[in-house]
C-alpha cells in the first residue's frame, strides 16, 4: 500500500471560476459616487447658472429656442417646486441600475462588458452638452436682436 496517494488528474476542459465582484452594497456605493457628483453638477446649474441666464433673457424680448424654453423650465422647476429633492432619487436608482449590470457581468472583460454599466455616464455628458448648447443657442438670436438683423 502507498503511503502517499497519487494526486486527482487536472482537469483542463472546465474553464476556471469566475472570481466575485464583490457584494452588491459595495458596487452600488461605487457606482453612485459618480452619479451623486454628475447630478450635484446638473442641481448647481440649475439653481445658480440658469437663473443668470433667464434674468439676461428676460432683458431682451426675443423668441427663445424651444430647448432653451424646456431647460428654463426645468431650472425652476427644480428651483421652486422642489424637484431638487426629487433629482436625488435619479443618482440612487442609476447607481442600482449600474452595479446590478456590473455584478451580473463580473470579471468579464472588453467593450460589451464595460458598455452597459458605464455607458450611462457618457449620456449624462451628453445631457450637460445639450443644457450647454441650449443656453448659448438664444445668444445668436439676441446678438441679432440687439444688431437690428433681428425680426
Amino acid at each position: 500500500m502507498d503511503r502517499f496517494p497519487a494526486p486527482p488528474p487536472l482537469d483542463y476542459q472546465a474553464p476556471p471560476q469566475a472570481q466575485g465582484a464583490g457584494s452588491f452594497v459595495t458596487l452600488w456605493a461605487i457606482h453612485c459616487i459618480p452619479w451623486f457628483a454628475l447630478f450635484a453638477l446638473v442641481i448647481g446649474i440649475s439653481l445658480f447658472v440658469i437663473p443668470k441666464f433667464e434674468a439676461i433673457f428676460m432683458d431682451f424680448s426675443t423668441e427663445l429656442p424651444m430647448l432653451t424654453r424646456v431647460e428654463l423650465g426645468v431650472a425652476r422647476w427644480i428651483r421652486n417646486d422642489g424637484g431638487w429633492a426629487m433629482a436625488w432619487m435619479v443618482p440612487v436608482a442609476m447607481g442600482a441600475f449600474s452595479a446590478a449590470i456590473a455584478y451580473r457581468r463580473g470579471r468579464r472583460r472588453g467593450l460589451a462588458a464595460w458598455l452597459p454599466s458605464y455607458g450611462f455616464y457618457l449620456v449624462i455628458l451628453g445631457i450637460l452638452a445639450v443644457t450647454i448648447i441650449g443656453l448659448f443657442l438664444p445668444m445668436v438670436s439676441l446678438v441679432s436682436a440687439v444688431s437690428g438683423r433681428g425680426k
